[in-house]
């Protein structure tokens, strides 16, 4: 009996699952303008490398009106092996008034996806342990998003935004259905809610986009507003300020950050940790916005 069992925890390390468990908020499956749950037809590995997805409140009826997300959950319907990769593997999120994708322009979407904030961000994403078909991928946050779902004056509705890319397309038209993820499709009536970009072959260009009446099959970990966050508005000082090659950043300051030039142009982004520093070597003579959550700052590289 005591091989048997030594066997069994053998044959379960050489399995390599990568246990990541189920989130706190899961979005509803169960309403009435449900059709079907189904594997989406491309694999996030391949193809079509930027996808947004339009969430209701009502989606998540547990869920806080408002708070923060420290994790987020996609339904993978398909085994992916450990080693898989994502290069640039990128999560932005953003809140909107906006109900659908229906009647959106070329220009409507690129202006919606100036105005998100990159909650995850991994040059060379790296999965270090199969994932099985049924469970959840978990992409912890560096730093907690704020988000408010309530309604505005009006009762105008406050919608999350979610978007998926990775800096590689892939055209190939081999699907090995690595990071294959499940998808809520809704009936005819209901309006687009997921808009996926479409790519030429230089990664990253966005020639248009197409829309639809599905979204990803997500889930959340967080805590309500009422709890004391303490990165909820901390302010964070950077020095030597002007700088040349490198930013220092106050220990306090850890996560994603962006930075800007002054045409509101994305020019870096990455993760830092407490007490890293930020590399502005290669940027031009100027002046600077280090974002980093809801928090920014100013600083001049010379």
């Amino acid at each position: 009996m005591k091989q048997l069992v030594i066997m069994l925890l053998l044959l379960a390390a050489g399995s390599n699952i990568y246990a990541q468990g189920q989130p706190l908020y899961i979005c509803d499956t169960n309403k009435p303008n449900i059709t079907n749950i189904v594997p989406y037809w491309m694999p996030f590995d391949m193809g079509d490398n930027l996808s947004q997805a339009l969430y209701y409140k009502s989606d998540f009826m547990s869920m806080p009106a408002q708070g923060f997300i420290t994790d987020i959950f996609l339904k993978i319907s398909s085994l992916t092996p450990s080693g898989s990769t994502l290069p640039g593997l990128t999560v932005k999120m953003g809140i909107t008034t906006r109900k659908n994708f229906d009647g959106m322009s070329d220009a409507h979407f690129l202006a919606m996806d100036a105005a998100l904030t990159t909650v995850y961000y991994d040059s060379f994403y790296v999965l270090p342990g199969a994932l099985q078909a049924g469970s959840w991928w978990k992409l912890s946050l560096p730093q907690p998003y704020q988000y408010s779902l309530l309604p505005l004056p009006g009762d105008t509705s406050q919608n999350l935004i979610v978007q998926l890319s990775k800096s590689v397309y892939n055209n190939s038209g081999t699907q090995n259905h690595r990071f294959h993820l499940f998808e809520i499709v809704y009936n005819g009536n209901i309006p687009w809610r997921f808009a996926r970009a479409r790519k030429n072959d230089v990664p990253g260009q966005i020639v248009g986009w197409t829309a639809g009446n599905i979204s990803q099959l997500i889930g959340f970990n967080g805590y309500a507003l009422s709890v004391d966050d303490p990165q909820k508005k901390i302010p964070f000082s950077v020095f030597p300020n002007p700088a040349t090659d490198k930013l220092h950043v106050s220990k306090e300051a850890s996560g994603v950050y962006e930075v800007y030039d002054l045409r509101g142009v994305k020019v870096a982004a990455s993760n830092i940790k407490e007490g890293e520093e930020v590399n502005v070597q290669s940027l031009a003579p100027g002046i600077y916005m280090l974002k980093m959550g809801e928090r920014t700052t100013r600083f001049v590289k010379e």
